[in-house]
């Protein structure tokens, strides 16, 4: 009988082996209560659902995408950036709902990391998820096969000059696209970034042989690289700074016997006219002659307990 249960046992477990052990079944409710609502402004609809499991953007970025007019940078595209920034905005949301991007200000969110540091992945990466997002969330087909063949144009150029004249070329490429909107018919478009421009190809050339760059398969410029302090900009080093001395730092013993040392003498008015005028800031009040001298400025410098000692100063 044991062996007839563990059979009927055997055959169940296999059975159920069949099934994807994290499958999970959807509950789904009654056609009859799936109605659509509305509160306010904001519509539930059933059955509509993101086709993109990208995380999102804040409102500034979000609002320059929908109208795309740059800046842009494609470092914003990187996935972990986005959850950061959506973070910070929870955090540090600003006291009216009127975002940054309404009133026409500067970006003051989560910094965003520099395009001219991105390391050949890292560029390789943010092109790939931008693509994606711009033509599967914002659903603009044409600019994402653009920017497929504008990459081909960057990859050539990397692969023959190095990978910084690709990048210039890039950058210099989509900021120029997302700034200037070109004219047909009387009318504006979005100008055709997979057109290639050899005239700044050319410059990229030149930019990247004045900054000797030509050749460089990584971004010397990254993190960690042999010039990720340099000024990526001008292609120089940073100032150097003068160095820093440590402060010394007082003997307590010393402080206590220079307390006990008598004060040095002072010269006497007649050999020295300076030393009969008040000292600068000192006492000024009621019982203040300008023309005293001290009695014990004609004492010997020389006599016993006096002017023995000499002041140690700390620098």
């Amino acid at each position: 009988l044991r062996g007839k249960t563990e059979a009927k046992g055997g055959s169940r477990e296999a059975h159920d082996s069949s099934k994807e052990p994290n499958q999970i079944i959807p509950l789904k409710r009654p056609a009859q209560d799936q109605i659509d609502t509305q509160v306010g402004s904001t519509k539930f609809v059933w059955g509509v659902s993101n086709s993109h499991d990208d995380g999102g953007f804040t409102p500034y970025f979000h609002k320059l995408i929908l109208e795309l007019k740059g800046p842009l940078p494609f470092t914003i595209f990187n996935k972990e950036w986005q959850e950061k920034a959506l973070t910070y905005q929870s955090l540090n949301r600003p006291k009216t709902e009127e975002t940054a991007a309404e009133k026409g200000l500067r970006y003051h969110g989560y910094p965003v990391p520099d395009e001219w540091r991105q390391t050949f992945i890292d560029w390789t990466l943010n092109h790939a998820s931008a693509r994606e997002t711009l033509g599967i969330k914002y659903k603009y087909h044409t600019l994402a096969e653009w920017l497929r063949i504008h990459k081909g144009h960057c990859e050539k150029l990397m692969k023959r000059h190095g990978f910084m004249v690709g990048l210039w070329y890039d950058i210099r490429i989509r900021n120029n696209t997302f700034a200037f909107r070109p004219e047909n018919e009387g009318k504006e478009s979005f100008s055709d970034i997979s057109i290639f421009k050899q005239e700044t190809a050319d410059d990229a050339y030149g930019e990247a042989k004045d900054f000797d760059e030509i050749g460089v398969r990584c971004n010397p410029y990254a993190l960690g690289a042999a010039r990720a302090k340099w000024d990526v900009h001008t292609g120089t080093k940073p100032a150097a700074t003068p160095p820093t001395h440590p402060k010394q730092t007082s003997n307590p013993n010393a402080e206590k016997g220079k307390a006990s040392l008598p004060q040095k003498p002072q010269t006497t008015s007649a050999n020295n006219p300076q030393a009969a005028r008040p000292a600068r800031g000192g006492y000024k009040g009621n019982q203040y002659d300008p023309n005293y001298v001290d009695p014990r400025r004609n004492r010997n410098p020389g006599a016993a307990g006096e002017g023995q000692g000499q002041l140690v100063k700390y620098r």
